[in-house]
């Protein structure tokens, strides 16, 4: 597992409540397996044990007792442990594993024994325990003074001596603050480690204790100096800190030092201190150092061990012990003084060893490129020597004596050796502190001599830096520049830590020498008077002078002092240098807010504003005036600079105000300078050249504004000061800041001014205040020429836009007092909405509220109004670009409540304005409408309004106060005013509700449940605290409902809607039902309430599917919910999940209920009970419920047995569906107000959205009853990605923009289905579908496409995404996606040109796809293409279908390419959805024959590979045919025709598939497969004909009646089948012969008793016509005797039971002699006949019996009617299959002889001609007759079965062009089917010669009568409609007709006469889109009504054959 997500999965598993083990086990399961011998650690290992510890110690020490006793027994066994380097070292590490190892493990377990009180001795002990014992292993091994062997180097170096540095450095340090020191190591944010938290590290650096007063600096050296003055400025990365610098530790220096508190520190006993560090001290021996050196040289130099890094190791380990003996010095504060003796002895041996050392030493420069500089690690060691000496150091005399060593240490110039001069600074100061006469005898007077004598190394520092400003003008590189910063940085690095360390001692000196900090004063002061500054030495020495005065001024604690170092200053400043005078002033800045005293401040802002004015003043001076012009005006910068210094430290809130103050009025006094200046300049240098000092004033008065607070309202004073500088402002031009004229600092100073600043209006009443403006200084109007008047007024038309004619014209006549006013309004409340952290308003409407404003003469009121609408605009935009927080969502909701408030103020202008802003408001921020708060204080004021209609405007309030907001409402005078104001803000709220209740606009921005919801639980708390029959508000809320339609209603058009008047007109009756389920559920909770028995209620309910008892309880549960102060979640938990448990859509529309009560009636459940919702959501997923679950397999209409059920198999999506629409409404709440929320949403849509199309499996359901759901779904993820400010992340949405595409095509990626949804449902998921593709197709511009792609590493991500919008923002795909970008078939990455291609080629396949899914859904709906039924856009989907039609070849082969390279699956089936693309048929045929094995578990597919091309031309291709998935047995029996040629394969996968499928499957096409043998060239299919034969005996029969009827070719059985006749005869011998002797036994019974039947017709046709062959027939049938097991050969499903001997009718025949028999007969099933008659057993009886009556035909050749009834049983089976309600009779014909057959008799039917001659009236008369009239109710039953019937024989007969259509063949049912029979003139044959008299479809005037008379009567409408559909469910079958009908071509029947299959295949019309076929077939329908045709073949019938019409 990667190293970042492991210590992720630490972190998370911590946030968890109580996490179980098994969870945790997956990071313990990968920690080392501890054993006695030890155990092997690689980086592996060790990560995970640092996510152990982070779990740990974050989740409050959870599983204690597993976790401690490993941790305790890894510590014992890791001296042991074997540690196996990666060869490549981690980035920015350099330490060897086992020390990183030992340093992470020993801080965690120190942070451990910090918290954890129970485990704190025994880790303690352990650690203590083994360092010891690393210790001991050492020195023992390297006592011996022999050489060690390489085994015993390796060891000593690479395992223990890293163990042991690793425990040294991080023992004893420990953090009492909230972060333990681990978490510095492995921070929580920031996986990709780059370095601390800048919070986390700021947080540190206020915690630090320590600043570099302390050992801190002890490390640092000259190379860490930088342009800062301090170190603490310098951000830490901690990981690469502590793994890449050798002996680092915590407490360090100032970055590294980490909150201690000794209250909480670790308490050691003296006990195993004292034997810890006995043992430490083993460390410091010469010789052990020596020998440990040598064999870590060995080490080093013989590579064996990569990245070893330590070629001497001893400066390391005495760095480490160092810092170990003082964290446990600093942790003992009481240790016994014999203790810090030997401590003090051991660590001054060290010191002075170490010291001794570095005067030998030169560093060498090759040791300081390698890992270990000895140099560096001795200077580290000396100066944490020299911190522990001076902890350690017990008596006067001692620390005298190391005053004296530091002291001389100081005076070295080395600079290598800089740390040591910080340190040794830093310990004289502690040595003054804690030995106050050394202080004074010694110290004093050096750290002055270091100042200001001064010290050697800073006077090599100062030439240095003086050496390089000298060649600076020549050349110089980036390295010498680097030094020169650094080397000043030490400088002032050392004179601040000397000048701290000179006042602690001073302060120190003083408690024994009262006089000392005089005689200094005087001593530094005299050196500053006398110091010429000549030599670089004396400027140093003064500027060290100056810094320790203004110190010692602040910490002396003595205002005298202070007053006089003060005075001193003054007199000083001016005499000197300008650096000196710089210096003096900064100083006296930081004086001036040390708290000196107030008098002690006044005096030196005094002394700095004069100076400041009076160089502003000489600025402005003629040149040559003064000399030192320059000189004053950079002082005056200077005391600038000090005051920005005083405003950014000063304190207290009159501190402040004061300084304010005197900050503005220096800005006047500059203002009226520069505008004297101005006045005498030309215009276009005025702003440039008068406005200097101004400017450098505005980031002084920012810095100290930023920290007050608003200034409302100000003083007089202060307010005159704020007008003069705005109005200074636009006079001086700052206003063009933006341009660029001006530096950047002042305008960003402007921005916060701009924020604190006080409002431009009058603080009195009186007029006479606006008109003084004129007066003031700042606009005087002397010098002001009438060009710069007008220039003001084009500038504020130009801001303004366009504004109305009559405030142009105002403008034109304004002053230009009066213009420089409204540009000051104008620029001042801009600004302060652009810079606000909280942006508003409301200013406006106090400028617009000023009376000076509103009376004054010139009507500038209106111009404010004009300003006013600009700010509100720019407010608008700045909150449109904030982020979409809860935060923004109060304060819109704020606004928006201000704005209600100001609806009803007493002005009308002013109510005018907030009716414009608010409307404004709620079309940026639609939100606002559906916020409970704004509707609940909308609907308060509202009420309390109405109620002060009842009270006397005399002597009643003059305001009102509005609940929960702290402004009031102020009420008229009048009676009529205020009800005028009722009235007109009932109207106003009315329409808001209307808007907020009428559902989706145009653009889906509403959300009408969400309101509904809020207005119900303002109904229900209202209720409950007032009277409901007189509360305006509730009077209103019904109102607004009244006027609405339905919601739900809303979606669908509105022809529809308006034609069903059934249907509820608005959300009343559920808005109340609604509400009175919250008010009852409310009362019910009310009081003490069992919540145990609520919840089991409910739970019980669901398992029980108890619908009633589920709503009862869930509505209880939702109300507990919302009563309970605390969240439950596990309550919550159940209120998101009952849902999927209960599946079904009563208990969605339940749960979506109380959802939405959850959510308007309790804010803190939101987000808890969205995140519950969707892991409920996420269940659904997982589990395959509704939209997500499995396809089920549909049995196919063309391979159907007796066990197959064909009918549509949907799956259940309804709950989805309405969760979907929940889900659409929440993401319109959330788009407008959550980010987190629609984080939730985008989470959700990548957990249920596929990435990749499945080739096999679903992932979502692909039935077209799931269509609507899905691509609703994909809507709502679609809404996502076109805002584009919603997912700034550009990975997160590329990925979810590709799962939509690839989900929406995923639907594609199978064979065409017809719709199985009801009318209301196919209308709600067509125009899901067009919602879609519209939401697709917008903004689908080409060049910005081509923006879209730009190079990843020239364009930003975030850039690229807010350059598109509409479609491109749903395309495009920046190339720093995840996403591979990558072609699949050439493995190449592609360009960003490429990219644009194939997101065009997919835009393309996407929007082609659902255009015709579009149209097939609209066709389906709207058959006959009704202009009222038709949906919005519908049209503009087929304008642009139709205009991507001319797109060349090229172009769709590139999309058929694109396609394949998505899923081959997709690419298979795109030839038969996009129509009239003949080059899309022809690429995927290349595609498929390139790679058969992508596709061949697609059916389908097989097309492709398999053609007549192919074939011929035997591509090698071919034999993956062998393994493809099999095709339908009449596809199968096809490879055995003319279709194909023939070939070994295809035979043989032929055989495969029809032995696949069950024998009564293959029963079907008995007649196709004995055809197909006449093509068995090879022999394959006879073969599998004798295996069938076998395999059922009941085929067995059929195929022997077939192939003997099949052996001849004429109907007397005398001319043999040339062809056919010699196989078919061995054939049937075979099978006979082959059976066994029970089949033998049926086959026998079987055929006497047929023969007997058969025979009957040869016995009576000698017999004349009438009684006599009636008579003869009867007897005939009664010499016949049933045997058992016998069937008729029409029934094979049925067993003979009896025969109606008295049934014989012999029928009318010319020269033949017909009959017709009835039988009684019992189904059973094919199989189980089979069974029956095998064994010859009893029949058994059961209420399948039924009486059976055939016609036995002799001399007839049947097979044309076997095959137009296989075709119509074949039609019958899809309409069954798609649900269509049609009826067709497919009545069974066999043939079983030549010129013999058995014919199915239609049940209770007769025939028209019958009808006619029984009661000689027409067929409408006789549906009036024998139903009744058209109203009753038998009637419309039979006229729906009349229509159903009719439409699909209409559609039979065109097909097949059915003729011969006289009343005698069509027959009519007692329940009013029609039924066609006799079909001996079809296809290409016709009466008459064949001439196709009839038209296409029988449709006579009587038909008519029966459909409603008329073409546009209901009825016939209906009819029409399902001719459409009908049609349209067989198309996707036509070569499966195709093929059933070719195989017969041969059989020579009279129909097929040449051109069959091309004039069968163009009535398909294959090649037409679903709308071209629908009006083809209405046309057909149109032509064959009333037919003139039609009437006249009836009569010629009636004439020849006396037929009735």
């Amino acid at each position: 597992m990667n190293n970042q997500l492991l210590h992720r999965l630490g972190y998370s598993l911590s946030l968890i409540n109580s996490c179980p083990w098994e969870k945790v086990s997956k990071i313990w399961l990968l920690c080392p397996k501890l054993s006695s011998t030890g155990c092997v650690i690689t980086n592996d290992e060790y990560n995970a044990v640092v996510s152990l510890g982070i779990y740990f110690l974050n989740s409050g020490f959870y599983h204690e007792d597993k976790i401690i006793p490993y941790l305790l027994k890894f510590v014992e066994q890791l001296p042991k442990c074997i540690f196996k380097q990666s060869k490549v070292a981690p980035k920015n590490e350099v330490i060897p594993l086992a020390e990183k190892f030992a340093f992470t493990f020993a801080t965690l377990l120190s942070d451990i024994a910090t918290r954890l009180e129970s485990a704190k001795h025994g880790i303690l002990d352990a650690l203590i325990k083994t360092i010891i014992d690393l210790v001991d292993s050492l020195t023992k091994t390297l006592s011996d003074s022999n050489e060690l062997d390489n085994q015993s180097s390796f060891n000593v170096c690479v395992h223990v001596t890293p163990l042991l540095i690793g425990y040294l450095r991080a023992f004893g340090r420990f953090s009492s603050g909230e972060s333990p020191l681990l978490q510095l190591l492995y921070p929580k944010m920031k996986p990709d480690y780059g370095g601390i938290s800048h919070r986390l590290q700021e947080k540190n650096l206020k915690n630090v204790k320590r600043t570099l007063s302390s050992s801190s600096v002890s490390s640092v050296d000259v190379s860490a100096f930088g342009s800062s003055s301090s170190l603490e400025n310098k951000q830490m990365d901690f990981r690469t800190h502590f793994f890449c610098k050798l002996g680092s530790s915590f407490n360090q220096y100032a970055a590294l030092t980490v909150l201690r508190d000794t209250s909480t520190s670790i308490s050691i006993s003296d006990g195993p201190i004292k034997e810890l560090l006995d043992n430490l001290k083993r460390l410091s021996n010469n010789e052990f150092q020596t020998n440990l050196d040598k064999a870590s040289l060995a080490v080093y130099n013989s590579k064996i061990v990569d990245n070893y890094p330590y070629r001497s190791v001893s400066e390391t380990v005495n760095l480490a012990v160092i810092g170990c003996f003082r964290e446990i010095l600093h942790s003992k504060p009481d240790l016994p003084a014999s203790f810090l003796k030997d401590v003090y002895q051991i660590v001054g041996d060290l010191f002075k060893n170490g010291s001794a050392e570095l005067s030998r030493e030169n560093r060498c420069d090759g040791e300081a490129k390698s890992p270990v500089d000895r140099y560096k690690l001795n200077v580290q060691l000396i100066a944490a020597c020299i911190d522990t000496l001076v902890w350690a150091v017990s008596d006067e005399v001692s620390a005298e004596s190391l005053a004296m060593k530091l002291v001389e240490r100081i005076q070295t110039k080395a600079q290598f050796e800089l740390p040591l001069h910080m340190t040794c600074l830093e310990a004289l100061g502690k040595l003054a502190e804690k030995f106050p006469r050394c202080s004074n005898n010694f110290i004093i007077g050096s750290l002055k001599d270091f100042l200001i004598a001064p010290s050697l190394i800073l006077v090599a520092l100062e030439r240095q830096a003086d050496s390089f400003g000298s060649s600076l003008s020549s050349s110089c590189s980036i390295r010498s520049d680097r030094a020169n910063c650094s080397a000043l940085a030490a400088v002032n690095c050392l004179c601040e830590a000397s000048v701290r360390s000179l006042c602690l001692a001073l302060k120190a000196g003083q408690e024994v020498e009262k006089n000392a900090t005089k005689a200094l004063i005087f001593s530094v002061s005299y050196r500053i008077i006398t110091n010429k500054e000549q030599e670089r030495s004396e400027v140093l020495a003064t500027r060290n002078s100056v810094m320790f005065l203004g110190r010692l001024a602040l910490s002396c604690d003595n205002e005298k002092v202070a007053d006089e170092i003060l005075s001193l200053f003054q007199t000083q400043f001016g005499s000197g240098s300008l650096e000196r005078d710089k210096l003096i002033m900064e100083q006296m800045g930081r004086m001036a807010v040390g708290n000196i005293g107030p008098t002690f401040t006044d005096s030196v802002l005094r002394f700095l504003t004069s100076v400041a004015v009076e160089g502003a003043h000489l600025s402005y001076t003629p040149p040559g005036t003064i000399d030192r012009k320059a000189l004053n005006r950079t002082m005056a910068s200077e005391a600038l600079s000090t005051f920005a210094q005083v405003a950014t430290d000063i304190q207290g809130d009159v501190e402040m105000n004061d300084l304010l103050v005197r900050l503005l009025e220096i800005f006047v006094q500059f203002g009226l300078e520069s505008k004297k200046a101005s006045e005498k300049a030309p215009i276009a240098a005025k702003a440039s050249s008068c406005a200097f000092n101004l400017g450098m004033l505005i980031p002084v008065i920012a810095s100290l504004v930023r920290r007050m607070p608003h200034i409302n309202p100000p003083e007089v004073r202060l307010h005159k000061l704020f007008k003069d500088f705005w109005l200074y402002y636009v006079v001086m031009r700052f206003t063009q800041e933006e341009c660029g004229i001006y530096p950047h600092e002042w305008y960003k100073g402007l921005c916060e001014i701009v924020v604190k600043s006080p409002l431009l209006i009058s603080q009195t009443p009186f007029i006479s205040e606006f008109r003084e403006l004129q007066y003031t200084a700042a606009l005087r109007t002397d010098g002001v020429q009438s060009t710069e008047v007008q220039e003001f007024r084009n500038q504020i038309l130009n801001l303004l836009g366009n504004p109305p004619q009559d405030v142009s014209n105002i403008i034109g006549k304004l002053t230009f007092a009066q213009c420089t006013y409204l540009l000051c309004v104008y620029w001042l409340e801009v600004l302060r909405v652009k810079h606000s952290d909280k942006p508003n308003f409301y200013y406006i409407f106090d400028y617009i509220n000023d009376p000076a404003i509103q009376k004054d003469k010139s009507q500038i009121w209106k111009c404010v109004l004009s300003v006013g609408e600009k700010i509100f605009s720019e407010f608008l935009d700045v909150m449109a670009s904030r982020p979409k927080t809860v935060e923004t969502g109060k304060e819109l909701e704020n606004h928006a409540q201000f704005l209600l408030l100001y609806f009803n103020h007493p002005n009308d202008h002013v109510r005018m304005v907030a009716d414009r802003y608010l409307s404004t408001l709620v079309s940026k921020f639609p939100q606002v409408l559906w916020n409970g708060n704004v509707l609940r204080t909308m609907l308060d004021i509202l009420q309390m309004l109405s109620k002060t209609l009842d009270l006397d405007p005399n002597e009643g309030p003059t305001k009102i106060q509005v609940p929960g907001m702290r402004k009031s409402i102020l009420l008229p005078d009048t009676l009529d005013g205020r009800e005028n104001i009722v009235h007109d803000y009932a109207d106003r709220i009315k329409g808001i509700l209307k808007v907020a209740l009428m559902g989706f606009n145009s653009e889906g921005r509403w959300a009408p449940n969400t309101t509904r919801s809020h207005l119900q639980q303002y109904w229900l708390e209202s209720g409950n605290s007032t009277s409901v029959y007189d509360h305006c508000g509730l009077s209103i809320i019904i109102e607004a409902i009244q006027e609405c339609k339905n919601s739900y209603a809303s979606t669908i058009p509105v022809p529809s809607t308006e034609k069903r008047s059934y249907r509820v007109k608005n959300d009343v009756s559920r808005f109340l039902d609604g509400t009175n389920q919250r008010s009852r559920f409310s009362g019910e909770v009310h009081g003490d309430v069992n919540r145990q028995k609520i919840v089991a209620d409910l739970l019980v309910a669901v398992k029980s599917r108890n619908v009633v008892a589920m709503k009862e309880a869930y509505w209880l549960a939702t109300a507990l919910a919302i009563k309970l102060d605390k969240i439950d979640r596990h309550l919550l938990k159940i209120i998101g999940s009952v849902p999927v448990d209960f599946f079904e859509e009563v208990p969605m529309k339940v749960a979506i209920n109380c959802w939405n009560w959850s959510l308007s009636a309790k804010q803190d459940l939101e987000f808890l009970l969205l995140e519950e919702i969707l892991l409920a959501w996420k269940a659904t997923v997982e589990r395959k419920m509704g939209l997500f679950s499995l396809d089920i397999p549909e049995d196919s209409p063309l391979a159907a047995d007796e066990d197959s059920i064909l009918e549509p198999k949907p799956p259940n999506v309804a709950a989805h569906n309405l969760w979907i629409r929940f889900f659409l409404e929440r993401i319109e709440v959330a788009k407008c107000s959550s980010q987190d929320h629609i984080e939730l949403f985008a989470m959700m849509l990548h957990g249920c959205l596929p990435l990749d199309i499945d080739e096999r499996w679903n992932f979502i359901s692909r039935h077209p009853a799931a269509c609507g759901v899905r691509f609703r779904l994909l809507h709502c993820g679609l809404s996502l990605l076109q805002m584009d400010d919603l997912l700034p992340k550009s990975v997160n949405k590329n990925v979810l923009r590709e799962r939509i595409y690839q989900t929406c095509l995923d639907y594609f990626a199978g064979p065409v289905k017809c719709p199985t949804q009801k009318e209301q449902k196919l209308l709600e998921d067509t125009i899901s579908l067009l919602k879609f593709w519209q939401a697709s197709v917008a903004g689908e511009s080409e060049n910005t496409l081509n923006l879209s792609f730009g190079e990843a590493r020239s364009t930003p991500v975030s850039d690229v995404t807010k350059t598109s919008g509409g479609w491109i923002n749903t395309v495009n795909l920046p190339g720093g996606s995840t996403i591979s970008w990558k072609n699949i078939r050439t493995k190449k990455a592609l360009g960003s040109e490429e990219k644009v291609r194939v997101y065009n080629r997919k835009r393309t396949l996407i929007l082609s796809l659902l255009a015709v899914e579009i149209e097939f859904f609209s066709t389906w709906h709207n058959p006959l293409g009704s202009v009222e039924n038709q949906l919005p856009g519908e049209q503009t989907v087929l304008q642009w279908r139709q205009s991507q039609y001319p797109i060349n070849e090229k172009h769709w082969k590139e999309i058929i390419n694109s396609s394949w390279d998505i899923s081959p699956s997709l690419t298979v089936f795109l030839p038969s959805r996009l129509k009239n693309i003949e080059v899309a048929t022809k690429e995927v045929e290349r595609l498929v024959q390139l790679h058969p094995d992508h596709v061949a578990h697609i059916p389908e597919a097989l097309d492709f590979l398999v053609t007549a091309d192919s074939i011929i031309n035997d591509i090698p291709m071919l034999s993956y045919m062998l393994h493809w998935e099999r095709v339908s047995p009449v596809k199968a029996l096809s490879y055995f025709s003319r279709q194909y040629p023939q070939h070994p394969i295809t035979a043989q996968y032929a055989v495969r598939c029809l032995n696949s499928y069950p024998p009564d499957a293959v029963l079907f096409y008995i007649p196709q497969l004995v055809q197909a043998i006449r093509y068995d060239t090879l022999s394959y299919l006879q073969e599998f004909v004798k295996t069938l034969a076998k395999r059922s005996q009941l085929v067995a029969h059929q195929l022997i009646w077939n192939m003997n009827v099949n052996k001849f070719k004429d109907e007397e059985g005398h001319l043999k089948d040339p062809d056919l006749y010699d196989i078919l005869d061995g054939t049937v011998s075979t099978i006979i012969e082959s059976l066994s002797d029970a089949a033998s036994n049926f086959y026998r019974r079987e055929f006497e008793f047929f023969e007997a039947i058969t025979s009957i017709s040869g016995k009576i046709r000698n017999f004349p016509k009438g009684i006599e062959r009636k008579r003869a027939c009867d007897n005939a049938l009664g010499l016949i005797k049933v045997q058992s097991g016998c069937y008729l050969p029409s029934s094979p499903e049925a067993l003979v039971l009896d025969i109606d001997y008295n049934s014989g009718t012999p029928l009318q025949s010319a020269a033949k002699a017909p009959f017709l028999a009835k039988f009684k007969v019992v189904r059973h099933g094919i199989k189980e006949v089979e069974n029956i008659a095998l064994k010859n057993a009893q029949i058994p009886r059961s209420c399948n019996e039924y009486v059976q009556a055939a016609i036995f035909k002799v001399g007839d050749d049947v097979r044309q009617d076997m095959l137009a009834l296989q075709v119509i049983s074949l039609f019958k089976k899809i309409f069954q299959q798609v649900g269509l309600n049609l009826f067709l009779f497919p009545y069974r014909v066999v043939a079983t002889a030549p010129g013999c057959g058995v014919i199915e008799c239609v049940p209770k039917a007769t025939s028209r001609d019958n009808l006619g001659r029984q009661t000689d009236i027409g067929l409408y008369d006789y549906f009036l007759n024998k139903y009744g009239d058209e109203t009753t109710q038998e009637y419309q039953h039979a006229r729906r079965n009349f229509v159903r019937s009719m439409a699909a024989y209409s559609v039979v007969g065109y097909l097949l062009q059915i003729k011969d259509r006289h009343n005698g063949n069509i027959m009519l049912d007692e329940d009013g089917h029609i039924i066609h029979i006799d079909f001996g003139f079809m296809f290409e044959s016709s009466p008459g010669g064949n001439i196709g008299f009839e038209p296409d479809i029988k449709l006579t005037e009587e038909m008519l009568m029966i459909m409603g008379g008329k073409l546009d009567a209901a009825p016939f409408k209906w009819f029409m409609e399902l001719c459409v559909q009908a049609f349209l469910a067989v198309r996707p079958y036509h070569e499966a007709i195709i093929s059933l009908v070719s195989l017969m071509l041969d059989t020579g029947l009279p129909c097929f006469r040449g051109q069959t299959i091309k004039l069968l295949r163009a009535r398909f019309g294959p090649q037409m889109t679903d709308r071209e076929a629908a009006a083809s077939m209405i046309e057909v329908v149109r032509k064959s009504t009333l037919n003139p045709r039609t009437k006249t073949y009836d009569y010629i019938q009636m004439v020849q054959n006396g037929i009735p019409y």
